[in-house]
């Protein structure tokens, strides 16, 4: 079995959204920062967002992180530069000065608001999921593929939910 149901899902998100391909790539952002900065830093300084699409914002905790991670912006830029595909290469880093740990439970609650509950997906899907994947021999990949079309499938549901509510 192909991946060409798995493939034109993802083909169809991204086409509607031009840049999202982008900004799947750039989220990687946020999952390296610890490895790419050390945990001592991590604590005193997290991205923020991003402006436009090669401007990233940082919170930073105090005046003298924000000094010293200055003078390690080429160096932090460059190696996260190293995870993101070329089309979503950063050029620029600012740092800002304000509430760290706000800025981490803030983004954490959103990861977790975006995330869908997959224990109430309806047998008949995870079926068809699991068909729809079958093709895919190594097994961590199958099961985020399998991922991917469940969250979709139910982000539509949910859409249409609200569509006719």
């Amino acid at each position: 079995m192909s991946l060409r149901p798995i493939k034109s899902i993802l083909t169809s998100v991204t086409e509607r959204r031009p840049g999202w391909s982008r900004n799947f790539s750039q989220a990687i952002i946020w999952k390296k920062w610890s490895e790419v900065v050390g945990e001592p830093v991590s604590h005193n300084a997290w991205p923020e967002r991003i402006v436009g699409t090669e401007l990233l914002i940082v919170r930073v905790s105090d005046a003298v992180w924000m000094q010293q991670l200055f003078l390690e912006r080429f160096k932090i830029l460059q190696q996260l530069n190293s995870h993101l595909p070329p089309e979503a290469k950063l050029k620029e880093i600012r740092f800002i000065q304000g509430d760290v740990k706000e800025l981490k439970a803030r983004s954490k609650d959103k990861r977790d608001s975006y995330r869908p509950n997959y224990d109430n997906v309806p047998e008949e899907l995870k079926e068809r999921a699991k068909v729809l994947v079958s093709g895919v021999r190594d097994p961590e990949l199958r099961q985020r593929l399998e991922r991917v079309y469940l969250a979709y499938k139910l982000r539509m549901l949910k859409l249409n939910q609200a569509k006719y509510s």
